[in-house]
């Protein structure tokens, strides 16, 4: 199939695919070492969901950012505080919500509104307008092809008109702050940061001198980054002036929100040449490296494909057919038991003596753990029903379940007798999500679901793929 090609391709390291974007099918069962960066782009409400989600990136890698620089760690990037909504208090068990991280762009937008609510206060009607200006332009700068935009167009463009963004109306300030402030991170910024972050500052001592509060550390942040601009360069050379008044101490003593306009508007597209700026650029290194053709090796890899692969099934479920109402270590997977590490060696060494012409190296490569020996042995068995309504019998007795909750439990409890397991990642597929959209996180509370997950861990099968 073409998701299990895309899957292989993925999973290779050497694989120019890099990046997997995937809906229920990548959060459990999926094992890529080589995965430095999960994005959870929706929320979870199953604690036991969001951990295996986690768990895509704690897989170990020797070597992957070259020879001794192992895999140490691995990023997420949660749009949604998913890691907020599960840190809950101990005690009261209440939802902590995470401090709101602002973008750059947002920090500016709010700092122009603030701006604009005190001047219009101090009946200041030029830097008003000066405000309404640019915050007109930013609104314009949305790109409405962005889905979050998309959901707030009819704000965005009844407030990119200048003649709506009224602020002598009490509300003004609320309804951008809670209809556009956050959406100014989809502004795309990339090239230029360096100069929108010199607008912060910039707008953080406007704002600070219409405050009437002191802001020495800003000016002096403001000096450093000015004093770092190379006037070497013709381009800086250019705007010496500029540069020579902000270093002086005589225009700091007078300083005038024009004036500092007038310095931000001159020098904010220089400001990437600021030489500490740690967030700048840098170009890549690109080495010309020639092979050597007489150094190159071709090797065959050895793979089954699909056929043969098919018939060596067959051989090695005839043999275990043969055996399973004989072997009491065979016997132990109906019942719902896990093998030991010697139970594996011990069936392994069965399958060899009813067909010598299989070796213990291919088997293992068939077989190369218990989970996977298990998974053939409950396909041809069948798992005991009983055993597995047991499973379910504490959680049935501690809970006054209501009809549809039954009704998911019977489905579930029928698939995985069908199935011999349940792979987590079809619970959010149909049949499941004919109850409810959300299958078990819909039907069931959190806590409920966890449990319930627990109880799966017991029929966790992976999903199987083509070769």
């Amino acid at each position: 199939m073409e998701q299990y090609r895309l899957f292989d391709d993925f999973s290779d390291k050497d694989s120019p695919l890099k990046i997997a974007i995937s809906v229920d099918m990548m959060d459990t069962g999926i094992d890529v070492p080589e995965v430095v960066n999960l994005v959870f782009a929706k929320p979870v409400k199953s604690k036991v969901k969001f951990w295996q989600m986690i768990g895509r990136g704690t897989r170990l890698c020797k070597d992957l950012f070259g020879r001794g620089k192992d895999k140490l760690y691995f990023k997420i990037f949660d749009h949604w505080q998913n890691f907020a909504y599960f840190e809950q208090d101990d005690n009261k068990k209440k939802q902590i919500k995470a401090p709101e991280q602002k973008s750059l762009m947002q920090k500016i937008f709010e700092n122009r509104m603030e701006i604009c609510k005190l001047a219009q206060s101090q009946q200041n009607s030029d830097i008003q307008q000066q405000m309404v200006d640019q915050l007109s332009d930013m609104i314009n700068q949305l790109p409405e092809n962005s889905i979050s935009v998309k959901e707030k167009w009819k704000e965005k463009r009844f407030f990119a008109k200048k003649e709506n963004l009224d602020f002598t109306k009490a509300d003004m300030e609320v309804r951008l702050k809670a209809d556009l402030a956050k959406l100014m991170q989809w502004i795309d910024i990339q090239g230029h940061a360096p100069s929108f972050r010199f607008d912060n500052l910039v707008t953080g001592i406007e704002k600070s001198m219409l405050q009437k509060k002191p802001c020495e550390d800003l000016q002096q942040k403001m000096i450093e980054k000015v004093a770092l601009l190379p006037t070497n360069l013709h381009k800086v050379a250019a705007r010496q002036e500029t540069i020579n008044k902000v270093l002086s101490s005589e225009f700091w003593q007078n300083v005038t929100f024009a004036g500092l306009e007038e310095i931000r508007q001159d020098l904010r597209d220089l400001m990437y040449l600021a030489e500490d700026d740690g967030n700048q650029v840098l170009p890549p290194r690109i080495l010309n490296i020639s092979e050597d053709e007489g150094q190159i090796v071709f090797e065959r890899v050895k793979k089954l494909y699909p056929k043969g692969l098919d018939a060596y099934k067959r051989q090695i479920t005839d043999i275990l057919q043969n055996i399973i109402d004989t072997e009491p270590v065979i016997q132990k997977i109906k019942s719902g038991q896990g093998l030991t590490g010697k139970d594996f060696e011990q069936i392994l060494s069965l399958i060899m003596v009813q067909n010598p012409s299989l070796d213990k190296q291919t088997l293992q490569e068939f077989f190369p753990s218990t989970e996977k020996l298990e998974q053939v042995l409950m396909t041809i068995s069948g798992m005991d029903e009983t055993y597995i309504k047991a499973k379910f019998a504490d959680f049935v007795q501690k809970y006054h379940l209501t009809a549809r909750q039954n009704q998911f439990l019977s489905m579930l409890q029928n698939q995985i007798i069908a199935n011999n397991g349940i792979n987590f990642a079809r619970l959010y597929q149909a049949p499941f999500t004919s109850l409810d959209k959300d299958s078990i996180d819909g039907v069931f509370s959190s806590v409920q679901a966890d449990e319930l997950f627990e109880i799966l861990d017991n029929f966790k099968i992976e999903e199987t793929r083509a070769e």
